[in-house]
């Protein structure tokens, strides 16, 4: 990855699922710091980048995080009201 600046990122290289290097590049800002690109890149986290077509060249649109397949998490039951005093007092012991 190449920044353009500290805010911009000029060109990078996209690993797709099935290990092709794609060679995009920027034009102008498309969503996402260098800082955070750094990190999709160091975790391995994948991307969503729509592209336009110049020639030979591949211009990426926009970087986006890619949406997860994260499974779904289970529905927690309402917790148990808490247990009712049993004394000589309690209205339940009474006649």
């Amino acid at each position: 990855m190449q920044a353009a600046s500290f805010v911009q990122i000029a060109s990078f290289t996209l690993r797709t699922d099935d290990g092709q290097l794609i060679e995009m590049i920027c034009e102008g800002d498309v969503g996402i710091t260098p800082g955070h690109m750094r990190d999709h890149m160091a975790l391995a986290e994948p991307v969503s980048v729509p592209v336009k077509y110049e020639g030979n060249k591949v211009i990426a649109i926009r970087v986006d995080d890619a949406p997860t397949s994260a499974p779904p998490v289970p529905a927690q039951a309402a917790p148990a009201p808490p247990p009712r005093p049993i004394g000589p007092d309690t209205p339940a012991n009474k006649p």
